[in-house]
C-alpha cells in the first residue's frame, strides 16, 4: 500500500516538474523581455516616463505592422528579404504621387499599394510556379527596389508642402492617450491572430509551413497559400511604409530597409516563446518590444548604435539558443 503510494507521488511529482519545465520553456523569453524592462527602468527614470513608452509603442507600431505580415509567411514556411524594401519603395511612391504626380492622398496611396501587393504576386508567382526558393527570390526582388526607388528619386528624398496634411495627421495624431499608429498595429495584430488561430486558412498555412507534403495529401491548396502568404507579407510592408509618409512628413529613400532584418529578428524571437518553434503573432509582438526595449534604453544610456547592434544580435542568438536547447524547433517546412 504503502509502495503504491510513493509511485502515485512520484507520478505526480513528475507531472508538477513537466508542467513547470513546459512553462519556463515557452515563456522564457518573456521572462527575458521584462527582465530586460525592469533593467532599464532601474537604471534611467526617464525609460518608464510615460511620453517614452507612448512614444516608444508609437516606435515599434509601424514595425509590428510589417512583422505580422513576416509572421504570415514564416508560419507557411517562406521567407521574405524584400520586405523593408518594400515599404521604402511604398513610402517613396506615395510621396511621389501626391508631389509630382499631383495625385490626391487616396490616388497616391493606391499607387503604392497596389505596387506593393504586385511585388508580393510576382515573389509569390517565382517562388510557387518557377520553383525558385523564396529567400533567392526576395533577395533579388530587394535589390531590384532600391534601385528603383533610386531611379524615381534621384537619390533624394522627397519633401514638399503638396505632401498632403491629413496623411500627417492620420499618422501623427492620437485616439486618447494612444497614437493612431498603434490603433492601426492593434487592428493588424488583431486580424493577424483571428487569422492565424480562429480561421480555417490559418489551420492550412500552419500545416502547409509544417510539413507541405502531407498538407498536399490532405487536401490543402499548398500553392495557393504559400502564394497568399507572400502577398499578405508585402500588402502588410506596403501599408506601414504608406503610414511612414505621414509620420515622416517625406518619402524617405531607406525609411524602411532596417524592418527587413528587424522583423526577421522578431520572427525568429518570437518562435523561442508561446508556441515553440512555430512563428506566432504574441511570440512576434514579445520579439518586437524586446527589441525596442533594447533600442530604447541603450539609446538613453548613450550607447553608440554599433554597440546596439551586437547586444541586439546576441539577446536574438540567446533566445533562439534557450528555445532549442528544450525543444526541436521547426523552420520553414521542416518535418
Amino acid at each position: 500500500m504503502s509502495s503504491s503510494t510513493s509511485s502515485l507521488e512520484k507520478a505526480s511529482s513528475r507531472e508538477k516538474e513537466s508542467g513547470r519545465n513546459i512553462i519556463v520553456t515557452r515563456y522564457a523569453t518573456v521572462f527575458v523581455m521584462a527582465a530586460v524592462f525592469v533593467v532599464f527602468a532601474i537604471i534611467s527614470e526617464r525609460f518608464t516616463a510615460t511620453d517614452n513608452l507612448v512614444n516608444l509603442l508609437k516606435q515599434a507600431s509601424v514595425m509590428i505592422i510589417v512583422a505580422m505580415g513576416m509572421t504570415t509567411a514564416m508560419a507557411a514556411g517562406e521567407f521574405d528579404l524584400s520586405t523593408g524594401n518594400v515599404a521604402s519603395i511604398s513610402n517613396v511612391l506615395c510621396a511621389y504621387g501626391m508631389v509630382f504626380l499631383n495625385y490626391s492622398v487616396a490616388q497616391s496611396v493606391l499607387l503604392a499599394l497596389v505596387v506593393g501587393i504586385a511585388v508580393g504576386v510576382f515573389n509569390g508567382f517565382m517562388t510557387v510556379k518557377m520553383r525558385i526558393p523564396s529567400i533567392i527570390v526576395t533577395l533579388g526582388m530587394s535589390t531590384v527596389l532600391t534601385g528603383i526607388v533610386y531611379v524615381l528619386t534621384d537619390g533624394k528624398s522627397i519633401y514638399g508642402a503638396k505632401i498632403s496634411r491629413s496623411i500627417i495627421d492620420l499618422a501623427q495624431g492620437q485616439l486618447g492617450p494612444i497614437s493612431n499608429l498603434t490603433v492601426f498595429a492593434i487592428i493588424f495584430v488583431v486580424f493577424t491572430y483571428l487569422m492565424l488561430n480562429r480561421m480555417i486558412v490559418g489551420r492550412h498555412i500552419y500545416a502547409v509551413g509544417g510539413n507541405m507534403k502531407a498538407a498536399n495529401m490532405s487536401g490543402v491548396n499548398t500553392d495557393r497559400i504559400r502564394w497568399m502568404s507572400m502577398i499578405l507579407c508585402s500588402a502588410f510592408a506596403s501599408v506601414g511604409g504608406i503610414l511612414l509618409v505621414g509620420r515622416l512628413s517625406a518619402g524617405v529613400l531607406s525609411a524602411g530597409v532596417a524592418y527587413t532584418m528587424e522583423g526577421i529578428s522578431a520572427v525568429f524571437i518570437g518562435m523561442t516563446c508561446i508556441r515553440i518553434g512555430r512563428s506566432n503573432v504574441m511570440g512576434t509582438i514579445v520579439g518586437v518590444f524586446l527589441t525596442y526595449f533594447l533600442i530604447n534604453g541603450l539609446t538613453m544610456m548613450g550607447v553608440n548604435t554599433y554597440y546596439q547592434n551586437i547586444v541586439s544580435g546576441f539577446v536574438m542568438i540567446g533566445a533562439v539558443a534557450l528555445a532549442a536547447s528544450r525543444t526541436e524547433l521547426k523552420f520553414f517546412g521542416a518535418t
